[in-house]
């Protein structure tokens, strides 16, 4: 092993040893074993004395700042030139059924889960030698020594070939109108699917249970149900996206817009018309054990999931919690502000509904508009022609 070490005496030996080290050949994801691959690259990582040898010398030279660099354009134009047509080209054409797009959305992201796997698992290895050698960054800064520092500490390997992955898979915050189509039809699909199996079975369908009974999470027929390969690749895509830091770009406007619906539909169906009966606290319990439940198992998966812990994850969701009763809240004011002059006109029977509607005022800026509301509503019930007769 000496001998070999020694042989590496120039920059442009030690740089080839570095390329054959850590480049990704251009097939290598396309559904190749992963496991072998990567037990083969961390053998030659692990056992190879040149390695070692290369990074000394680079990094004497002045020269080891430009690997990371090196290996993130590598990624870049792997990126441009063969993972984003891919990927992209999955949206330009026609897109699958209602009955088929979870399978689908499963294989699309896979594939690209597969092209990517490669390089992350290059990245946490190089990683792990910058780290173990102390090979200086571009700037030639050094972070650690900073006192105090704010958030310009130095940004891990692995977090800026994420922010590559956004910046050049979804470089728009708002998704092309046909993927964000697909994917609000999948979240759509996987949240009345955690709906109907969150509810168990109501009694009403047992009565009713025989020949043609639907589903009521998939919709379709009982003895049909996909209900379960639903969850499965609901989970998945999630847990993908996740590791690629993926996720909020790729499914967060889609997963707002469908809980808004949500909501808003709930809310509708629930109590419009009914006066009597206070619905503010129900809706409150049903949004904690069954919306924000749903919106947990998007971002932090199950109690078994490694991201369950993960407290950025954990932090996040917790202020998206609060937007949503916010947005309850509202929802729910504007329905008993649309019915204000027939709760005035049932009042104390409708003593419930004003209370609710007190409440909601209390947790939200909406004191104008019921002003406005209740005019709208006294100028259209007495003050039309004939109303003084």
């Amino acid at each position: 092993m000496s001998a070999s070490v020694e042989c590496i005496r120039d920059i442009g030996t030690a740089w080839k040893v570095i390329e054959t080290a850590f480049s990704v050949t251009p097939t290598t994801g396309l559904r190749k074993d992963s496991n072998t691959t990567a037990s083969a690259t961390q053998s030659t990582l692990t056992t190879s004395m040149e390695l070692q040898s290369a990074l000394e010398l680079l990094i004497n030279h002045g020269v080891g700042h430009i690997i990371e660099e090196w290996f993130l354009e590598e990624l870049r134009v792997h990126l441009q030139c063969r993972v984003a047509p891919v990927f992209t080209a999955h949206f330009n054409k026609e897109l699958p059924p209602d009955t088929s797009v979870a399978s689908y959305m499963c294989e699309v992201i896979q594939e690209l889960y597969d092209s990517l796997a490669p390089y992350v698992l290059k990245l946490k290895q190089l990683e792990d030698l910058v780290n173990l050698y102390q090979i200086p960054t571009a700037d030639n800064t050094d972070y650690s020594a900073v006192k105090n520092s704010t958030p310009t500490a130095k940004v891990s390997l692995l977090e800026r070939a994420q922010t590559l992955f956004k910046a050049v898979l979804l470089p728009r915050y708002q998704l092309p109108e046909r993927l964000y189509a697909l994917v609000k039809r999948f979240y759509s699909a996987a949240m009345q699917v955690h709906h109907a199996i969150d509810d168990a079975v109501d009694k009403e369908n047992d009565e009713e249970a025989g020949e043609g009974i639907r589903c009521l999470g998939c919709s379709s027929d009982a003895d049909d149900c996909s209900c379960s390969n639903l969850t499965l690749a609901f989970r998945q895509i999630n847990q993908q996206l996740y590791e690629l830091d993926l996720l909020e770009r790729f499914a967060g406007e889609a997963v707002t817009s469908v809980i808004h619906e949500k909501i808003c539909s709930h809310v509708q169906h629930s109590c419009k018309g009914n006066f009597e009966v206070s619905y503010l606290r129900s809706l409150e319990h049903w949004l904690e054990t069954k919306v924000v439940r749903w919106l947990s198992e998007v971002y932090r998966g199950s109690d078994a999931c490694p991201r369950y812990s993960d407290p950025h994850v954990a932090a996040s969701v917790e202020v998206y919690e609060s937007r949503l009763h916010h947005l309850l809240y509202e929802t729910y004011a504007a329905v008993r502000m649309e019915q204000l002059f027939n709760i005035i006109i049932e009042y104390p029977e409708s003593e419930p509904a004003m209370l609710d509607l007190r409440r909601c005022l209390e947790k939200t800026n909406l004191r104008s508009q019921l002003v406005k509301s209740l005019k709208t509503a006294l100028e259209t019930r007495l003050l039309h022609p004939g109303g003084a007769a």
